[in-house]
């Protein structure tokens, strides 16, 4: 679900890896993937020119600026009892590494208050298996 919202979302996204990782002694799930969001910055301005003393005459306007971020998106899916937590870390490409630290610190601090229950070996065999292959 969160492949194909993203997809849905950004320009040019692709999943980078997926993998188990441990978050408070529990076996989770981590999406790295990447993509490019443009995002309007500054709105469209019109320039006023005055023409008749107290009549504002409106010339050309100036287009509106959008600028395209490649990002770098990180999210680390931790089971509940009754719930699931998605942690994520979203970020620019350049600076991706610094952001990384913070957020695999916070993941380390993550503790889960209400335990799940422990996973069949059914479940455990969805989670290695196909459902996290990119």
């Amino acid at each position: 679900m969160l492949t194909a919202e993203y997809k849905r979302l950004l320009d040019s996204y692709e999943l980078e890896k997926s993998e188990l990782v441990t978050v408070d002694e529990l076996t989770s799930a981590q999406f790295t993937s990447r993509g490019t969001m443009k995002l309007k910055v500054a709105d469209a301005q019109g320039s006023v020119r005055q023409s008749i003393p107290g009549w504002p005459t409106y010339t050309e306007q100036s287009p509106a600026q959008w600028v395209s971020y490649d990002l770098r998106m990180t999210q680390t899916l931790v089971p509940g009892k009754k719930r699931a937590y998605i942690i994520t870390c979203t970020s620019d490409v350049n600076q991706n590494r610094e952001y990384r630290r913070a957020f695999d610190r916070a993941i380390e601090s993550f503790r889960v208050l209400e335990r799940p229950a422990r996973f069949g070996p059914i479940v455990m065999g969805g989670l290695q298996g196909d459902c996290l292959l990119p």
